[in-house]
């Protein structure tokens, strides 16, 4: 058994060292090096020919295209110059020369697309430009071919690495199964009493599924509970509701409605958490069913607009619904459900976006 375990142990050490010298060798690796730099030069041509498009003197220049692919252009580039990225391709003269005349180019453009421009923006201005964005052509293309010939290099260092991983793997192989087979000899021994604890296994299981099923039965009762407790409670809660909206209408001093108000706002509130209970106790009994109607959706998108445009205009965020002609007056859907889903996403989009816009079409 001493024997066996050092055997063993020895073996893990080789493993744990074969195994970290291959995670190194990927982990060094730069191929996202050929994606960063091939979709710099990428961003690259679309500027160029937005660029190229707003000096011809055709058509009106339009900016904001021309803004996009600058920004998306300057970002790329910025990705081109971290420390990883750098490390891999500083080394390279073509790299160093090509981000010099980048930055020479950007200092000039940064006057008309920065993000403090000096000078307006003008069809002047950009054709002057051109020639200069279409010289950089050359240069990036180079820095692309030059990333491809570096991750083609580790890729063969890698494979090298790869190999002799797997040589020592099959030699360990072969070693752990003489082991293995002088284990299985000793285990012989060990029969009886495995059999001994399969028998007291196979006892411990059948009665965790005995309590598995009271637990199972124990969650549904839970959820039947609560579903007709949810019931019963609203039921005379909605007779609640409908005698505050009759006492409204009554005579009632501004003191009075300023309380009337508060009552009925928490009664809502109260009436949405039962509401919640019940779609919780239905979901979790696997009985969610949904109440097909009539449903406006025009009229639906304008309410839930006005309930999401407060929380738009805190953000300074602008938002758009629209709506295409064809979609028909009156649709057969659960409206709660679909005002729900549209809802959140609405909420969601506002919550974590934190400028431009949020559009919802309705097609």
């Amino acid at each position: 058994g001493a024997g066996l375990a050092i055997a063993l142990v020895a073996v893990a050490l080789v493993q744990g060292r074969q195994a970290t010298l291959l995670n190194e060798t990927v982990k060094t690796g730069d191929d996202y090096v050929v994606l960063t730099v091939y979709q710099a030069e990428t961003e690259y041509l679309r500027l160029r020919n937005e660029w190229q498009r707003a000096a011809d003197g055709v058509r009106p220049i339009d900016r904001e295209a021309l803004q996009l692919r600058y920004d998306i252009w300057v970002s790329r580039m910025g990705l081109l110059r971290n420390e990883r990225t750098s490390g891999a391709l500083f080394a390279q003269p073509v790299f160093r020369d090509t981000l010099t005349r980048v930055d020479g180019f950007l200092a000039q453009a940064d006057r008309m697309l920065g993000e403090k421009p000096t000078q307006p923006l003008s069809r002047d201005g950009l054709a002057q430009l051109l020639p200069e964005l279409e010289s950089l052509g050359v240069p990036i293309h180079g820095v692309s071919l030059h990333a491809a010939h570096h991750v083609g290099d580790q890729l063969a260092r890698r494979n090298l690495a790869v190999r002799q991983h797997n040589q020592v793997g099959i030699g360990l192989t072969v070693f752990l199964s003489a082991l293995t087979l002088a284990f299985a000899l000793l285990a012989l021994r060990q029969m009886r009493q495995l059999e001994q604890r399969h028998d007291a296994l196979e006892e411990l299981a059948a009665s965790l599924r005995q309590a598995r099923r009271d637990a199972e039965t124990a969650s549904d009762a839970k959820s039947v509970f609560l579903a007709n407790m949810s019931h019963e409670i609203r039921t005379p809660f909605h007779g609640l509701m409908g005698m505050l909206s009759l006492l409204r209408e009554t005579g009632l001093n501004p003191k009075q409605i300023d309380y009337l108000r508060t009552a009925t706002e928490s009664a809502d509130h109260l009436l949405a958490i039962l509401n919640d209970i019940l779609d919780m106790s239905q979901l979790e009994s696997g009985r969610m069913t949904l109440t097909p109607a009539p449903v406006d959706l025009r009229s639906m998108l304008r309410d839930v607009e006005a309930l999401m445009r407060p929380q738009a205009n805190a953000k300074h965020l602008a938002l758009h619904l629209d709506t295409d002609p064809a979609v028909p007056e009156a649709v057969m859907a659960d409206p709660t459900r679909v005002k729900q889903v549209v809802f959140n996403l609405l909420s969601n989009a506002i919550k974590f976006s934190d400028r431009g816009a949020v559009v919802l079409d309705l097609r």
